[in-house]
């Protein structure tokens, strides 16, 4: 039932995982992932903005240390 998530809403999803995933510890109300979706695109959506999020992959900081002479 029920309209299914697709990207948009994996995006979203994925920017928000991290408060999510603590909400979901307390309340049982809230959960982390829609299991409701369309698949591959919602996926890529929360990967993408989970990963952006957290600073990762492709688009994750530069980690370059000054080297010490």
């Amino acid at each position: 039932e029920g309209k299914v998530a697709g990207f948009w809403k994996g995006l979203w999803h994925g920017f928000i995982a991290p408060v999510t995933f603590i909400i979901s510890i307390f309340s049982s109300k809230v959960t982390f992932y829609e299991v409701h979706n369309s698949g591959g695109w919602y996926n890529f959506g929360f990967v993408l903005a989970a990963g952006l999020f957290l600073s990762g992959g492709i688009l994750g900081r530069n980690k370059d240390k000054k080297k010490k002479c």
